[in-house]
């Protein structure tokens, strides 16, 4: 499972899931990790973390950034098997929760793309 990690900053790594980042935030013992890739993210996030030393349970929080499929991936998990909050932007709670998904009908993804091919 090979995947890039970039130490960006002390304490502060970006990493290349599946097809989007996530970062992790280390401050002495906690980790704060901001986006958690796709579901199927979930062996290279728990990989980053323990590429750093870390492991789930020295996360504090989970920031998402918005609420996307391709963002929230882990985040459910370590929330309901670990505790860890999940904090984000009241207005994306509900695409978080799966209340409400924001979707491109297939017609449009495919009137968009026939026009980038001609």
């Amino acid at each position: 499972m090979a995947q890039m990690m970039d130490q960006t900053a002390d304490g502060v790594w970006l990493v290349t899931g599946t097809d989007v980042n996530w970062v992790l935030v280390a401050d002495g013992d906690e980790v704060t990790l901001v986006d958690t890739g796709e579901p199927r993210d979930w062996p290279r996030v728990l990989a980053s973390l323990q590429r750093i030393g870390r492991a789930p349970g020295d996360v504090r929080a989970v920031v998402l950034t918005h609420a996307h499929p391709d963002h929230i991936g882990a985040a459910e998990r370590l929330r309901a098997d670990r505790g860890i909050p999940v904090r984000l932007l009241d207005a994306e709670a509900p695409h978080a929760r799966g209340q409400v998904i924001q979707e491109a009908p297939a017609r449009q993804v495919l009137r968009a793309a026939l026009r980038k091919l001609s």
